[in-house]
């Protein structure tokens, strides 16, 4: 059950739970599974950008591009916060705005944590403030002092010294939360809706892809090996072998093989072309080149050549250089340099680099050798080159948050399911709500106002209180909302009644319920319940007055039956007349009725009070029964009833041509017992006013209704209502409930009303109370009705 300010909260709370969600997507630290870090500023590296003191918030990217402040860890220092001014393969160099040199540590895209989102001035002072312990452990002792005194507050009596824990309040709240599923449910729906809302906010301002870069890693490699022949006795073999010296005056020619390889363990494709120079050089700059190996082109991704290096063709362009030139170095080198250039496809995507690694020998008088130092560092036969092409490709688009990533088609997908689910959900609760407003007000006003609503057995207002009807049921629970007041309603013959009690006053909601039959206390009874209602007493009369317009008199009562089920409650006559006249037990509760009217005329009639005559509605089974008038007669002379205390009603549809309901009809005329006819449409009311056995026309509650709204059909009522004086038929009006039926009615002089508006049907003890009492009309409240 919800009231109309627990449909708002619900919207309240499912909005602030959704709105809580959000702002921890966004906000949430990664610590906590959240996309987001916070960086205390320390120092002024980043000035102006950002100063000492500051808080900023990065968050990680896929791209982290030259000109990104970004922050990341220093294996030394903790978090940095520096620009990227250059990347070299993996690895990026940072410096700090303020700074003049470069990061000594080259980060990778794993050691950085994220870029740059925006800061807030200050507040990295707050925190730090805050973490120290003194300030920290003086938060929590106020935490802990606050929340203990939450839960007790301070009696305003001062007699009274108790404490009442605050907190029973909360958990009533959190108890009907769960406990309630109408409300968990609504609450659920909107939470969807606006969290589908949200998603698809964020997913639909994305695109479906995104361009992540991808470092597409690659390795070029080099092979050097030289033999050459030599005399036995200075090598372990006859020949000089790689890595050996080299001795000139022993060997000139050297056989040198070189391979190349471009390795990656992604797909590659290519070609290239290479050259082999040896270059004689000193230190001071000069050099001379030595052809080894002309431009040649090469398919694939490697290659091996062959050459001859003539190492005393080097010796010789020293000598003749220091010959001419008169000067002496105390060392000349002698590279092997090979020049490759390579291009073709690695992944699909175009790759073009070079290659030129240099096998440098150390040349003396009498001996040629790698430098040992340079054999230590690395391998100079074996040279390496690592390489990065970075490309991008295309991949689904993601959103993050929780720790996960799903992408932004799904979450479209979700989104939209999730529109869908809430505004289904919210279609088929306001359509079972407006169907159960029309056919069921017990159940529906259950569900809408929950606990603050009281069902009564009457409507509980007494003459001397002022009444005030209100337009709209809302505005009858945002008043008793205000007043901190409850809600009471009850239900009778199609009209649904709420009110509340401010002193003297009392505000009042009238509706007319269009089908009365369906009520949850309500149910068709099988004719065995019926019979044993019938053999047990369960039904009881409930009468209703039928006042005079001119004179405010009440003129007569008309008795209702109700069953008072033992399971279901107080059923109206729609829950069992139905079945009871399927089952053929409809004559016998005529007769219950009949005899319990009567015996309530004999009980005021022996108790001195004033008595009204009663009517009491009888079916056509019992007027087809040859004799029925006669014992009308006989009963009511047995008990000494005057018969002009009773009125029989019957429907329209009943009134017919069969010679012994016209019979009977007749007889209980003479008799002096009163015949009103229940007119539920007016198409033969003509024929009607033409019956000399009829006193009385009721007009039913679908009539009262259409006169209001049909300008047509209500001036014909008004031609009818004219003959129906003018042949002295009293014609009264049925359901009255609003003050514009009543109007209408009095405008057109109508004899007499009976409805809600007047007096709701009441127990036989009741209306008697009511009777000594008298009524207070809502037209008229002034005006008071009784004896």
């Amino acid at each position: 059950p919800m009231s109309t300010t627990q449909i708002k909260n619900s919207q309240t709370i499912a909005g602030t739970i959704a709105l809580c969600l959000v702002l921890w997507l966004v906000f949430a630290p990664m610590q906590f599974a959240g996309h987001l870090a916070y960086v205390m500023i320390s120092g002024n590296s980043m000035l102006p950008t950002v100063k000492d003191g500051d808080l900023v918030l990065v968050r990680p990217t896929a791209v982290y591009q030259v000109g990104d402040v970004v922050a990341y860890r220093f294996p030394e220092l903790g978090t940095v916060l520096h620009r990227v001014i250059d990347k070299k393969l993996d690895r990026y160099l940072l410096q700090g705005d303020n700074n003049e040199w470069v990061d000594s540590y080259q980060p990778s895209r794993d050691d950085i944590i994220g870029k740059y989102w925006f800061k807030i001035p200050g507040m990295g002072k707050v925190f730090r403030w805050l973490r120290q312990p003194t300030v920290m452990a003086t938060l929590m002792g106020l935490t802990v002092l606050l929340l203990g005194m939450s839960f007790f507050e301070i009696p305003q009596n001062k007699q009274r010294k108790k404490f009442v824990p605050r907190s029973a309040a909360i958990f009533k709240q959190l108890s009907f939360l769960f406990a309630n599923q109408h409300y968990g449910i609504f609450i659920l729906i909107h939470f969807i809706g606006i969290i589908s809302i949200i998603l698809g906010i964020a997913a639909f301002s994305r695109p479906l892809e995104r361009n992540v870069a991808v470092d597409l890693p690659y390795q070029q490699s080099g092979s050097f090996s030289y033999t050459g022949p030599a005399p036995a006795g200075v090598y372990d073999q006859k020949a000089v072998m790689s890595g050996n010296t080299i001795f000139p005056k022993l060997t000139c020619l050297i056989d040198l093989d070189f391979n190349y390889q471009l390795h990656s363990q992604a797909a590659m494709s290519g070609s290239g072309s290479y050259r082999v120079n040896a270059e004689v050089r000193n230190d001071t700059g000069w050099q001379r080149t030595i052809p080894l190996h002309a431009p040649t082109p090469f398919t694939g991704t490697g290659f091996t050549t062959q050459m001859q290096l003539d190492v005393c063709r080097a010796q010789q362009m020293i000598l003749q250089m220091e010959e001419l030139t008169g000067t002496h170095n105390l060392r000349y080198w002698l590279v092997v340099k090979p020049q490759i250039s390579f291009s073709g496809f690695l992944n699909d995507n175009p790759i073009n680099d070079n290659f030129s690694p240099e096998l440098g020998f150390l040349i003396e008088s009498q001996q040629i050798y790698l430098p040992r130092s340079s054999m230590e560092e690395n391998d100079p036969l074996n040279p390496l080159q690592a390489g990065v092409l970075a490309v991008s490709r295309l991949e689904p688009n993601q959103l993050y948050g929780f720790g996960a990533e799903i992408s932004v088609r799904l979450a479209r997908l979700l989104a939209a399911l999730g529109v869908m689910l809430a505004a289904a959900g919210a279609g088929v609760r306001a359509y079972f709500l407006r169907r159960m407003q029309e056919t069921d007000e017990h159940t529906y006003t259950s569900m809408m106002l929950g606990e603050r609503v009281v069902e009564s057995q009457g409507r509980l207002i007494f003459p001397h209180e002022r009444v005030i009807d209100l337009s709209s049921r809302d505005d009858l629970v945002r008043l008793a909302e205000l007043l901190g007041t409850i809600v009471f309603f009850y239900q009778e013959d199609g009209c649904a009644n709420y009110f509340i009690r401010d002193d003297w006053v009392v505000y009042r909601y009238h509706k007319t319920i269009t089908d009365p039959n369906r009520l949850p206390t309500q149910a068709n009874g099988n004719p065995d319940e019926i019979r044993r209602a019938i053999e047990k007493g369960e039904f009881t009369l409930y009468y209703q007055p039928v006042v005079a317009m001119a004179s405010r008199k009440i003129l007569h009562l008309e008795a209702l039956v109700r069953w008072d089920h033992p399971d279901r409650g107080m059923l109206l006559p729609g829950a069992f007349l139905p079945q009871a006249e399927l089952a053929g037990l409809l004559p016998a509760i005529d007769h219950w009725v009949f005899e319990h009217a009567c015996a309530q005329l004999k009980h005021w009639l022996e108790s001195g009070v004033s008595v009204y005559p009663i009517s009491i509605n009888i079916s056509v089974h019992k007027l087809q029964q040859s004799g029925y008038a006669k014992e009308i007669q006989e009963y009511l002379t047995l008990q000494n009833i005057p018969p002009s205390l009773l009125c029989f009603e019957i429907e329209k549809s009943e009134f017919e041509s069969n010679p012994i309901v016209v019979e009977n009809i007749h007889q209980l005329k003479t008799f002096g017992v009163g015949i009103a006819i229940q007119l539920k449409s007016t198409a033969d009311v003509n024929h009607l006013l033409s019956q000399q056995e009829i006193n009385n026309i009721k007009i039913g509650r679908a009539l009262v209704r259409r006169m209001l709204t049909d300008r047509q059909f209500g001036e014909s009522v008004q031609r009818w209502l004219e003959t129906a004086r003018a042949r002295d038929i009293n014609v009264t009006a049925v359901g009255i409930e609003t003050f514009e039926q009543y109007d209408f009615f009095k405008q057109h002089n109508l004899e007499t009303v009976q409805g809600y508006l007047i007096c709701p049907p009441l127990p036989a003890d009741a209306i008697r109370q009511q009777l000594k009492e008298g009524f207070s009309i809502a037209v008229d409240r002034n005006a008071q009705i009784g004896d």
